[in-house]
C-alpha cells in the first residue's frame, strides 16, 4: 500500500496538504505578494500538493486549556483574518484566537530559522494584515483557503513546509501534548504486537461525493455502545497504535486520492502487491479507457496476458491484486467489498468481459464497438438515481 505514497507519509503528525494560496516574504518579513499555487490548467483549482506537512488530530487540537491549530498550513481566516463580513461572532473569536497560537508557535520555533520571528511580526501587526487580506481579497480568495508561507530570495521562493528545519520540534511539541497514561498492552489488529490503543482514530478523506463527510469519516469508531465491548472505552475495542493509524490513514487517503475510481455511489480503490505503471493497470483498462478507446483496452487486455503466458512479464505473472468498494454513511467509513487475486486472473477476467459483450453489426461486416464498463453501470439505474454502492461492489466483484 505503501508504494502509492508520498515520501514520508507514515509517521503521525504529519501528511500530505493540497494548499491553494501562498504569503510571499522578504528575508525581513515584509509581505511581497500572494502566490496562487493552483495550476492554471487545472479546472479545479485545488493547489499544490506538498507531501510532509504538520499535522494535528481532533484530539489534540481541542485538548487543553488552549486553542491550537495547524503550524506552517492553515486556513486564510486563521492566518490572515481574512474573515466574512456576515460570519458569526462566535466564529470570528475562534479564528482570532487560532491566529495567535499561529503567531505564539512561530515565536516559539523562531530559534531553528529566525524567518518565523520577523513572519510572526508581520501578522501580528494590524496594518499589515489589512494590506495581505486586500491582496487576497482581489484574487477572490476565500476564508476556508488553505494558505502556507513562502520566503523570497536569491534562490528563488523556498516553502519552509518543505524544509526539515521544523521536524524535530514539531515532532517534540506533539509529544507534549500526549497525556500520561499506564501501557494497556493491548494487541494490535494490525501487527499483532503489545500497543498502547489510539483512543480515536484519524478521519479518511476523499468520499464526500459517495455519502461521506467533507470533514472525513472514521474507518474505526466506538461513538455508540452497541459498538463496544467487555467494558472497553473507544479505541480500544479494536487496538490500533498512533503510528499503524496514521500509517492506514494516509495509505488509504493516498490511494482514494490518486487512483481512486468513483462509480455510481461508491468508489473502488485499486493497488497492487508490486507497483505497475498506469497504462498497465487492468482496473484502468477496464473502467476508463478514454473515449472511442474500446478496442485499444480490449488489445492492451490480450497484449498483457499474452506477455504473461509467454514468460517476457514474469513480473506481472507473480503480481497480486487488491481492491476495496467504499462509501460513506454518516460520519464513517463503509467497506461494500474486498477483493484479491492473481494479476493474470484479472487481465484473464477483463479479457472475457470484452469477449462475452462481442456482438456482430447487423450488416454481419465486424463487431460492434464494446460497450464501455461504466456505460453498462450507468444503464442499470434510472436518470434520478445512480445505482447503489452494494450493487457497484457486486458489479465489479463478478466481471
Amino acid at each position: 500500500m505503501l508504494n502509492y505514497l508520498p515520501k514520508g507519509e507514515s509517521e503521525p503528525g504529519f501528511t500530505s496538504k493540497i494548499v491553494r494560496w501562498a504569503m510571499v516574504f522578504d528575508n525581513e518579513g515584509d509581505f511581497l505578494e500572494a502566490l496562487d499555487l493552483a495550476d492554471p490548467n487545472d479546472k479545479k483549482r485545488k493547489g499544490r500538493l506538498f507531501e510532509k506537512c504538520p499535522d494535528l488530530s481532533q484530539p489534540e487540537l481541542v485538548g487543553g486549556n488552549e486553542t491550537r491549530c495547524h503550524f506552517l498550513i492553515e486556513t486564510t481566516s486563521v492566518v490572515t483574518l481574512l474573515i466574512k463580513k456576515d460570519e458569526e461572532e462566535k466564529n470570528i473569536k475562534k479564528s482570532k484566537e487560532k491566529h495567535s497560537f499561529f503567531v505564539k508557535y512561530l515565536h516559539e520555533v523562531s530559534s531553528i530559522f529566525p524567518f518565523f520571528e520577523k513572519v510572526a511580526h508581520t501578522i501580528s501587526d494590524q496594518d499589515s494584515i489589512n494590506k495581505i487580506n486586500e491582496r487576497f481579497h482581489d484574487l477572490k480568495a476565500k476564508p476556508s483557503d488553505s494558505i502556507t508561507l513562502a520566503l523570497k530570495n536569491e534562490f528563488g521562493i523556498p516553502f519552509p513546509v518543505e524544509m526539515d528545519v521544523w521536524h524535530n520540534c514539531w515532532r517534540e511539541f506533539r509529544s507534549s501534548l500526549e497525556k500520561e497514561s499506564k501501557k494497556n498492552g493491548m494487541i494490535s489488529i494490525l501487527s499483532g504486537q503489545s500497543v498502547e490503543p489510539l483512543t480515536s482514530n484519524p478521519t479518511i478523506k476523499g468520499l464526500s461525493s459517495v455519502g461521506g463527510l467533507a470533514t472525513g469519516d472514521r474507518l474505526i469508531s466506538f461513538d455508540k455502545d452497541a459498538f463496544c465491548s467487555y467494558g472497553l472505552q473507544q479505541g480500544s475495542n479494536c487496538a490500533v497504535s498512533e503510528a499503524e493509524a496514521f500509517q492506514y490513514r494516509n495509505s488509504l487517503n493516498g490511494l482514494i486520492q490518486n487512483h481512486g475510481q468513483r462509480i455510481g455511489e461508491a468508489f473502488v480503490v485499486p493497488w497492487f502487491k508490486t507497483h505497475i505503471p498506469e497504462e498497465e493497470n487492468p482496473f484502468q483498462i477496464l473502467i476508463d479507457p478514454g473515449e472511442n478507446e474500446e478496442q485499444i483496452a480490449q488489445k492492451k487486455a490480450k497484449e498483457l496476458l499474452q506477455a504473461i503466458h509467454t514468460g517476457k512479464r514474469t513480473d506481472l505473472s507473480n503480481n497480486v491484486y487488491y481492491a476495496l468498494t467504499l462509501s460513506g454513511a454518516a460520519g464513517r467509513v463503509m467497506v461494500r467489498d474486498w477483493m484479491e487475486g492473481s494479476f493474470e486472473s484479472l487481465v484473464q477476467n477483463i479479457e472475457r468481459w470484452f469477449e462475452d459483450f462481442s456482438i456482430t453489426r447487423n450488416d454481419g461486416s465486424s463487431l460492434e464497438s464494446d460497450p464501455k464498463f461504466m456505460r453498462i453501470v450507468f444503464g442499470l439505474s434510472t436518470e434520478s438515481q445512480e445505482l447503489p454502492a452494494p450493487h457497484i461492489a457486486l458489479m465489479v466483484s463478478v466481471y
